[in-house]
């Protein structure tokens, strides 16, 4: 199914993403490669905007983490691979490939997934990995150099948005009932990595444009606040 997923994307995403030259389609991929772009380039991944003028909603680590595949024009292969990683640590976990499967047809039976897939949505991708990396983080526990790894990668993919900052602990816990010294080692480890990550691109931006995620979140629950006392 990741092959026929696969061959979708890429034949459809060029197709979806060239709307972008008549100011049309979406722009949910173009935060990530210009980012990616303007980092190579040595500026800060927020001072460009995409071509709706809109600021990047991406933190950093998670630009720097998909830079490899956004600077050489194969951002489309994102959702698949991170797709492939999620079944592998399924595999290598133990689980039967049953529930594996089941995965993957649910998520190809929803009409949102088929969306988000070809318009170059990072959604599929960091929620694939956070499900990849809790399936790690269970199946290495008793290794502390693949911990540490595994704790760098989380605190990059803890950037992806500015509220997953809270990624870091709600994964530690996933140790408690093992160790509570592995648990206090991984949550400094990996929320170190993602603060850190966001404090060095924050002083290096005029403006730290996944903030505006908070603003924006605001005002879309006061709205809806108000409609649901209206009724």
């Amino acid at each position: 199914m990741i092959v026929v997923i696969t061959i979708i994307i890429y034949y459809i995403y060029p197709i979806a993403d060239s709307l972008k030259y008549t100011n049309g389609g979406s722009d949910q991929d173009d935060g990530l490669i210009q980012g990616a772009i303007a980092i190579i380039e040595g500026k800060s991944p927020y001072s460009v905007t995409s071509y709706y003028g809109n600021p990047s909603s991406a933190g950093p680590g998670w630009i720097i983490l998909l830079l490899p595949l956004s600077v050489f024009n194969l951002y489309w292969l994102v959702t698949p691979l991170s797709l492939l990683i999620l079944i592998y640590s399924n595999y290598i976990s133990g689980r039967s490939i049953y529930y594996t499967n089941i995965l993957i047809c649910l998520l190809c039976s929803s009409l949102a997934f088929w969306e988000v897939l070809v318009v170059g949505s990072d959604f599929i991708a960091f929620s694939a990995l956070l499900v990849a990396l809790g399936n790690l983080i269970v199946r290495f526990k008793d290794s502390i150099f693949i911990l540490l790894l595994i704790a760098l990668v989380v605190g990059m993919v803890s950037t992806a948005r500015v509220f997953f900052i809270i990624t870091p602990f709600v994964y530690s816990f996933l140790f408690w009932p093992y160790s509570k010294q592995k648990t206090i080692m991984f949550c400094l480890t990996s929320f170190t990595i993602c603060l850190t990550i966001h404090i060095i691109f924050y002083l290096l931006s005029a403006t730290y444009s996944p903030l505006h995620i908070i603003a924006k979140s605001t005002i879309i629950m006061h709205n809806h606040f108000i409609i649901i006392l209206k009724y």
